[in-house]
Formats: C-alpha cells, structure tokens, sequence
C-alpha cells in the first residue's frame, strides 16, 4: 500500500461499481447464505473491494491496473460479445480456483471468489439486463446463465480505460446523475440490480464451489484466521467503509462525493488522515495475496480478445422467494458533537438457517442524512416471518465497535417481520409501515440518535 493513493484517488476516483455498500452486501450475504464462515465471508468482501481500490491507484503498476481495468463488465456491446465474456470468465474463474486448491491456499481461493463475484455483481448493474427484461410489479431473478432466449439488445455502459475503446455511440456508464449505471440506491433500478446480483452471486458461487475438492471446499468454508490477521482483516473491512465513504472530489463534488451507496458522504480531511494511516501500516495476509497471487491476471485472460475459451458446465440455481426491504429514510443525531459524529447500521437476520447480514453507512458529519439507506434480502416463498436485529454505530473515533442509543436506553432493536405485509412485532411494533409513515424512534436527549425506518415485501420470480 502507498500513501499516494490517498491523492490519486481523491482526484480521479473511478465510479465503476456497484458502490460499496451494495457489493459488500451482496458477497457477505451469499458467502454466509452458504454456509461459510463470517471471517471466510468477511475476506471475500475485501477481496471484492479491493477491486475496486486497486482498480482506481496505479500505484500498483499500470499491467495490473490494465488487468483490474478489465473486471468490471464495461464496454461490452452485444450479445455475442457478452457471451464471450463470460465464457472466458467462467474458465478462467473455474482455472484460478483450481490453482488455489493446488496451492492449498485458503485465502487465494477467497480472493478468487470475491473477485469473480465483483464482476457477476457489475454484469447487471452495468448493463441494460434489468431494462431489457422489463419492470414490473414483482423482482425478478433469471440470471444470463438460465435464460435461453436473452433479449438481442443487450450491451453495457461504456466506460475510459487501459484499452481505450472508442466511446462513439455507446452509452456511457455514468455517475450518480446520470447514465447506464444501477450502481447505487440514488440510481434508477438500483433494487432490480441488486436482486439480480444476489441470483447471479448465489448462482456463480455455487459453481466456484463445484470446482474444487470437498475436502479443500470444507476447509475454506470453516476459515478461522489467526489473532492477528483477524485484527487486520477488521481493519482491512474497516478501510472498505473509510476510504469509500470519504473518498471525494475537491474539484467537482457533484461528480464524486463518497462511494459508499449514494453520493454526498465526502470528507476529505477524513479521508486523507485514514489512507495515510492505513496504507501506511503492514500488507494483511488479503492484500498481500491480492497482490502476489495476482488473481486478477488469470480471471482478465482474454476477456477483449476475439479469442472465446470453451464455456465450463455451469449449473443453474433457480431463485424465487420474497424480496424484504428495509429503508431507512433519516438518521438524526441528537449530540452536542453534531457535525463530527456519523453512523453506520447493521441489519442482520438467522431464520431456518438463512444468515442474513447487512451494513449500511453515512460518514456525513452532518446532523442529519440526505441518502437513504435500503437494504435488500431475499427470502424463501415458505418463510412467513422474519426475525431481525437492527443496531446504529457510531464510526467517529472507534475501531466500529461503539454502539449508540437509538430508542430510549436501546441500542439494538430487535423484532420479527410478517413477510406478507410487512407489519413488525416487538421493539419495531406496528404497521405496515410507509414512506408516509415511517417507524421512527425516539433517541435519547442529548447521546442518541433517532431513525426513521419503514417496510416493503415483494415477490421475486425466476
């Protein structure tokens, strides 16, 4: 790591993402969806990030900037194209999967994982996937891989990078105002997106699984890593909101104000105090294997060439069930150190053995948010209720581990959701609730925080 980065970025910062948050999500809930652990979960959330984090620096050399140049699903134009994509995607994945076990490499594996679910994620956030199959009044959930007869209109954003392909016509990527993009929850059809994403990571995961032995496959999934690089995998994670959050343009805002789900969370002076520090600090055991493994120059092979690799089996797992969101519409901080303090929520679930995990952030340091936050899960069509736990931390300051009053003395709220109309026993009590009429709390005087949170079930149909 270098502290250079924390200028280049703060210049350029490429949008060419989901945003943070919705990719963070997506990996830890399907990693832990399928029974890995939450250190192997956590990994491959970094993994996933550093993706994008080396995508956006050349201080990792311009080859391996090319390289992770290629893993975001941009500038690709047609059917045929996208085919090729991924063909070479699957095989270089179900090769670089291979090479881990032989290594006998747990982390390696995880990195293959978090990197190849990056580009699955960018595929129907970056693309007109969601359009080309129409809106309706259910998610739906057929991934590229199942659907037989795609629309013949299907390109993806066009994007600048290493291989400089002419923009001409094609539509760009875009920013938050504007574009081809879903990358965050300020862009239309950014919820159709991320369901689709959440099929196709599920989908894509279980065929990387599929590829290696049992015996290794079970080793990665009970990953326990060391005291140590527990620590730096918390502060790898740690980064992964910080950098993202405080990332920002100085010279147009508008362009570029934080990337973690919605625009408008920048601040520099954070921002520059935290790379200094953090890249300035020893290489984790997931950086470093980012680095050394060079994952990202077996799954580039051949993605922009005429060159197509034969297409390994891939399985298909078919997604239905219902979509529960939760929006959270205002995080009011009621304290007397309004404008330095910010907050990040989590949401998390365990319901007939689905473990659903979400973290949602705001480094506004201002009195009150101006995104709101959404988070997705998708549950299965026989589950009637869901039990949650909803807890607001406070980031300023604290290694992610100061919990803050948000209802009085509580600083968790726990409650069970009817998944038919989305009316909440226990701390959350009442509803349905709306945007008309969020549950809101009641915060604490002076240290607490008050929330303004509501509601929605939807059917997902494959």
């Amino acid at each position: 790591m270098t502290l250079m980065f924390a200028f280049a970025l703060i210049v350029c910062g490429r949008a060419s993402a989901f945003d943070t948050g919705p990719h963070a999500s997506l990996t830890e809930d399907v990693m832990r969806t399928l029974g890995f652990s939450g250190a192997a979960a956590d990994a491959t959330q970094v993994e996933n990030w550093l993706t994008d984090y080396y995508t956006s620096t050349p201080t990792i050399g311009s080859g391996p900037q090319c390289q992770l140049e290629k893993l975001h699903f941009d500038d690709v134009f047609s059917n045929a194209a996208i085919a090729s994509y991924w063909a070479n995607l699957a095989a270089n994945t179900k090769a670089a999967a291979q090479k881990a076990e032989q290594d006998n490499d747990v982390v390696e594996f995880l990195a293959v994982m978090g990197m190849s679910l990056h580009v699955v994620q960018d595929f129907y956030s970056h693309s007109d996937w969601v359009e080309a199959h129409g809106v309706g009044g259910y998610y739906k959930t057929k991934t590229w891989f199942e659907d037989k007869t795609p629309p013949t209109n299907l390109y993806t954003g066009w994007y600048a990078n290493c291989l400089n392909i002419p923009q001409g016509t094609h539509v760009p990527h875009g920013g938050y105002t504007w574009g081809l993009n879903h990358d965050s929850v300020v862009r239309p059809n950014y919820a159709n997106a991320y369901v689709y994403a959440w099929a196709g990571s599920y989908e894509w995961a279980r065929n990387v699984m599929s590829w290696v032995s049992s015996g290794f496959l079970n080793k990665v999934k009970a990953y326990a890593p060391s005291s140590s690089d527990a620590k730096d995998l918390a502060y790898d994670q740690e980064a992964s909101i910080y950098v993202s959050e405080w990332i920002q343009n100085p010279v147009n805002k508008a362009n570029l104000d934080g990337h973690w789900n919605g625009n408008r969370s920048g601040y520099a002076a954070a921002f520059a105090a935290f790379v200094a520090k953090w890249t300035g600090s020893h290489d984790s055991v997931y950086v470093k294997t980012f680095k050394t493994r060079a994952v990202y120059a077996t799954l580039s092979r051949n993605l922009y060439t005429t060159t197509t690799a034969p297409m390994p089996s891939i399985a298909q797992y078919p997604t239905t069930g219902t979509v529960f969101a939760m929006r959270t519409l205002s995080v009011y901080a009621n304290s007397a150190f309004t404008g330095t303090d910010s907050y990040f929520g989590t949401l998390s679930s365990n319901n007939a053995g689905l473990k659903h995990w979400y973290r949602d952030a705001s480094q506004y340091h201002l009195p009150r948010t101006s995104v709101p936050w959404l988070q997705l899960m998708l549950v299965p069509t026989s589950t009637s209720q869901i039990p949650f736990s909803y807890t607001l931390w406070n980031e300023f300051g604290t290694t992610n581990n100061d919990q803050v009053p948000i209802q009085g003395g509580k600083k968790t709220l726990n409650f069970t959701c009817q998944t038919k109309n989305a009316s909440c026993s226990g701390d959350v009590n009442g509803g349905p609730w709306t945007a008309s009429n969020p549950y809101t709390t009641a915060g604490s005087g002076t240290s607490g925080v008050k929330v303004q949170l509501y509601f929605t079930t939807t059917p997902a149909k494959d």
